[in-house]
């Protein structure tokens, strides 16, 4: 593929390829369209701004969008500027571009007159170190966008029950509710009921009395006979992405 006159320029000048620009992004980090445009869509003249690498393709009349980057502003370190959401196009990587696209960033940071170039990576601190950038500590940043590329996981939710019920544990068990012995009806044993017949104290004691055990001795068969409830369902632990290291690196770039 046969490419020329390569520059690069802010990408609120040239609002045309801004929808280029969203399908090169979310190519290598997905995001809605709607959402990606609109983030492009604030670049302006202050940081943080968008800058868009461009050429003239064989065959195609438009100039092509062959690279991006992002500039954001330091706190607290006037003439330092973050650089990032480095991509380059999948069919034209391994040739250069990537090295051009850092090359052209840090000579339009220059001409703003800033004076450091901050970055942070997971996997192309070898790359970087080769165009003099240096392992350094992290610095705070504005507006900054270096979380779209973590490696995030969402939890995942825990299954529902299956009583349907809410729980306030991982895990729910249905339990039966035992009958008390208050709630035994007792009754006499000819079969006639205590309530509303008239009965001596002692009487009435003793009946209670031998009517609880047997009553008491019924339920304990009772129970016997009923099977146990199934064990709860296994439990799905939540699993977590490992996270990978971040890089910070930084060059002078006066």
């Amino acid at each position: 593929m046969d490419i020329s006159n390569i520059r690069m320029e802010p990408l609120h000048r040239r609002p045309d390829l801004i929808d280029d620009c969203a399908d090169l992004l979310n190519a290598q980090w997905p995001r809605s369209k709607a959402a990606r445009l609109h983030s492009l869509d604030k670049s302006r003249d202050e940081l943080p701004y968008s800058l868009v690498m461009v050429a003239n393709e064989q065959g195609r009349s438009s100039p092509a969008v062959i690279g991006y980057c992002r500039l954001v502003r330091v706190i607290s370190m006037p003439s330092s500027v973050l650089i990032e959401s480095v991509v380059v196009p999948e069919h034209l990587r391994g040739k250069g571009i990537g090295r051009q696209v850092m090359e052209m960033a840090e000579t339009h940071a220059k001409s703003q007159g800033y004076t450091t170039m901050f970055l942070n990576t997971k996997d192309k601190q070898g790359f970087y170190s080769h165009l003099g950038y240096e392992f350094c500590s992290p610095v705070n940043t504005l507006n900054a966008q270096m979380l779209e590329t973590c490696d995030c996981s969402p939890t995942t939710p825990s299954p529902p029950c299956e009583n349907q019920t809410p729980c306030s544990s991982n895990s729910c068990t249905s339990v039966s509710q035992e009958p008390r012995v208050s709630d035994v009806r007792l009754s006499e044993p000819d079969g006639g009921c205590l309530e509303g017949r008239e009965a001596t104290s002692d009487n009435r004691v003793d009946v209670q009395r031998d009517n609880k055990v047997q009553s008491v001795s019924n339920l304990s068969h009772t129970l016997v006979s009923v099977p146990p409830p199934p064990p709860p369902p296994p439990l799905k632990l939540n699993t977590f992405t490992t996270l990978s290291p971040i890089y910070w690196m930084k060059k002078d770039v006066s």
